[in-house]
């Protein structure tokens, strides 16, 4: 699969027009880490998570500029445990889901943010009951919201999946907790065409052992439409979700067997029923942790490997982002990290064709901190190591061939290197020795 195309409004060439890739750390010694990240209209990045001070965290909201450096840092919370989880960007203002142990009902409740554009609070609210409750994800639903995370004060104690849409103001219109009688929880959650949403997470009372990621259809109302398990190890859990330009769906997460946690990608219609997967890792752990659709229908997978390189080298978690084709195949992937540990859990598709990544790191002589990253269309985050291709977009390197890796080398410029004879190109065909042959 060619490289995605760029958007015809895009500079031409990311490092050749004073935008620049970068690396960045944000660390105030009071473990600093982002969970998601959501695109402005102006080009800027909102990245939130976690941050506060040494003794206690607090939600985080950090605003970069398309050069990466600080705009604003906002954080929020009370006396204890506060975190920020997932964002929505608005024509006024952000959102900012997670939970909240300073206020609210119980011993932990779910938490909506609504901020300025500057990140000053307008209004905050709490959902949730006397269980521990949280929210991890949110879209956008009319003019209101819908949040997606785990409750366990509306069922028997355990863990439910758990969807709250709400109006403008933050009210409930509706709550609906979802799974069975084990541990069941939803991470992420999109909004669909006719009104309705989808969501993903993990379900353990289908699954009968272990646990299976799950994908969950609902109307606009929180009635179930359909369901989807996957079972791909012994404990599988979605932890993102993504919609497809055709309208089906991608998610990654992780499964584990026998201890192993491997990194996953799925690929489904629109009625959740599998397309293609790629489960992926070495002999240590894997994770994948974001996921992000471009318009030709390639992904990009944001995670973590702690298994050795191709060396043989191993240093610790290590930053891991994945490239696929709109038919499952593996393009290229890259790890990212030097010393210390790593771990990716936002990426953001680039009208460029490149990649917004955020994360956290722990280096011995800051902790943790909040790391973020922008590379161009091959992964590249330093415009001086992009050599031959900084000023190239993802489209000057797409030979019209999709049995064809487009890549560009800091050398030698663009490359194309022959997908394997058989590889899918087509929802019909595979490739043959020059192109797509019916399958």
């Amino acid at each position: 699969m060619d490289a995605p195309a760029a958007d015809a409004a895009a500079a031409k060439g990311t490092c050749a027009n004073g935008i620049g890739l970068f690396a960045k750390v944000s660390s105030t010694g009071s473990g600093q880490a982002i969970y998601a990240s959501a695109l402005t209209t102006d080009g800027s990045t909102l990245l939130v998570g976690d941050g506060g001070t040494t003794n206690k965290t607090d939600m985080l909201l950090l605003k970069i500029s398309a050069v990466g450096t600080t705009v604003w840092s906002k954080t929020y919370g009370g006396t204890e445990e506060d975190h920020g989880r997932g964002a929505l960007v608005l024509a006024d203002g952000v959102a900012v889901v997670g939970s909240t142990r300073s206020k609210g009902a119980g011993y932990g409740d779910g938490w909506l943010v609504r901020t300025d554009v500057n990140g000053a609070s307008s209004w905050d609210k709490t959902y949730g009951g006397t269980g521990d409750d949280a929210l991890y994800g949110i879209a956008a639903a009319g003019e209101g919201f819908v949040l997606a995370g785990m409750n366990r004060s509306l069922g028997g104690g355990l863990e439910d999946g758990w969807l709250v849409r709400t109006d403008s103001a933050g009210s409930v219109l509706w709550e609906s907790k979802y799974g069975g009688s084990s541990i069941d929880s939803l991470a992420s959650v999109v909004a669909l065409p006719a009104g309705g949403f989808a969501a993903a997470g993990e379900n353990s009372s289908i699954a009968g052992s272990g646990s299976d990621a799950w994908l969950l259809l609902v109307d606009g109302k929180g009635k179930p439409l359909g369901e989807k398990v996957f079972g791909l190890g012994g404990t599988d859990d979605a932890k993102a979700l993504t919609r497809m330009p055709d309208g089906g769906f991608a998610l990654t997460g992780v499964a584990s067997n026998n201890g192993n946690p491997q990194l996953w990608v799925i690929r489904t219609d629109a009625s959740g029923n599998l397309a293609w997967k790629d489960v992926v890792g070495g002999n240590q752990s894997e994770e994948g942790r974001g996921i992000t659709a471009f318009p030709d229908g390639s992904l990009a997978v944001a995670g973590s490997t702690d298994s050795p390189d191709g060396s043989g080298t191993s240093s610790g978690e290590d930053g891991w982002l994945l490239r696929y084709d709109a038919w499952g195949n593996r393009l290229w992937d890259l790890r990212f990290g030097d010393g210390g540990n790593q771990w990716l859990h936002a990426v953001q598709a680039l009208a460029d064709g490149g990649m917004l990544l955020a994360g956290r790191l722990y280096q011995s002589n800051v902790g943790f901190g909040a790391w973020f990253l922008r590379t161009d269309a091959w992964g590249h985050t330093d415009c001086a190591k992009a050599g031959a291709c900084k000023a190239k977009l993802s489209t000057d390197c797409d030979d019209g061939n999709p049995c064809t890796i487009d890549t560009c080398d800091n050398m030698d410029g663009c490359t194309h290197a022959a997908l394997p004879v058989g590889a899918a190109c087509g929802a019909a065909t595979v490739c043959g020795t020059t192109s797509c042959v019916g399958n």
